[in-house]
């Protein structure tokens, strides 16, 4: 879930190019892709210490599905670029005192190269939402409702099955939780495991990557996952569509991690809201409806000063 999803969550959120759902929306590559490697149905599934280029696939999609259980803490900067022009930059930090929480996030967002005006602070119980520029702010209780990731990949995806994300991504608004939760992406990808081919091994933040793609239909998605936690370093989306009779692949979406660090830092301070005493509460209806029209106001803005 890539800039769309920045709209549809981050403030009902970004406004900024319709977001796909769960785990849908990611890249695809030029060139071909090597073999896909076949899953064995026959062999139980377990979580690997590591993956690399020669792993199988189920072997990566396990870690991937349990990659939330390889840290504690994670403070992770990223950038998101759409194929509009639009340039997003976001700063999350997470902490987990369990994989089942509490949990603790703090999210900044904003124009790539300016301020981060809207702040997003969970402190274990509630969910905080600001905009500095426009001084308000806003929050409400955070709902577990017991639903939580499998601890295996599904065999089959239906009502009585369905596709689980994990807690935080339902209600903390940034894709850079999906990313670092990409639990509903794994299980997505095992129900269509033969379109799902290991490419190479490359470098993401400093840190080891194997390249992944998925070729669901439609589109083409491309992952960059750590080899040692299984969390998605970086993503694209392609679609393609006829032009004059010849098929053309467009780069939708691109979202990267630029920055992260694992289990090095304390956080507990960044989880405390500090409230502007210039800020006024607003409900949380309110919150959505008057930042996504600014939101929707500083991407035009963005786009007009690139073309100036």
């Amino acid at each position: 879930m890539f800039l769309k999803q920045i709209c549809s969550r981050a403030l009902a959120l970004f406004l900024v190019t319709a977001a796909a759902g769960t785990g849908y929306w990611l890249g695809g590559v030029a060139g071909q892709p090597e073999p896909v490697y076949a899953v064995d149905q026959s062999r139980s599934l377990t979580v690997p210490e590591t993956i690399s280029a020669e792993s199988p696939i189920d072997e990566i999609l396990m870690l991937m599905l349990h990659s939330h259980e390889r840290w504690q803490s994670v403070d992770a900067q990223g950038e998101i670029e759409d194929s509009s022009g639009h340039q997003i930059s976001h700063h999350l930090i997470v902490l987990q005192e369990s994989k089942k929480g509490p949990f603790f996030v703090r999210g900044e967002f904003g124009l790539l190269g300016k301020n981060k005006p809207y702040v997003y602070v969970l402190d274990g119980e509630n969910l905080w939402k600001t905009q500095a520029d426009l001084k308000i702010y806003t929050s409400q209780p955070y709902y577990d409702d017991g639903i939580y990731p499998p601890e295996t990949l599904p065999d089959v995806n239906n009502a009585d099955h369905p596709i689980i994300p994990h807690p935080l991504e339902r209600q903390f608004p940034s894709p850079l939780v999906e990313l670092l939760f990409p639990v509903d992406i794994a299980q997505s990808m095992y129900l269509d495991v033969n379109n799902v081919s290991i490419l190479k091994t490359d470098e993401v933040a400093g840190r080891q990557a194997i390249v992944v793609q998925w070729l669901p239909h439609p589109g083409k998605q491309l992952f960059w996952i750590d080899a040692l936690t299984g969390s998605i370093l970086k993503r694209e989306a392609y679609s393609e569509h006829s032009s004059e009779g010849i098929l053309v692949e467009t780069r939708d979406e691109q979202t990267e991690i630029t920055q992260i660090v694992f289990d090095e830092d304390e956080f507990a301070s960044e989880f405390q809201f500090q409230q502007d005493t210039e800020a006024r509460f607003v409900q949380p209806f309110d919150f959505e409806r008057v930042t996504s029209q600014d939101w929707k106001m500083q991407l035009e803005k963005q786009l007009r000063e690139k073309g100036e």
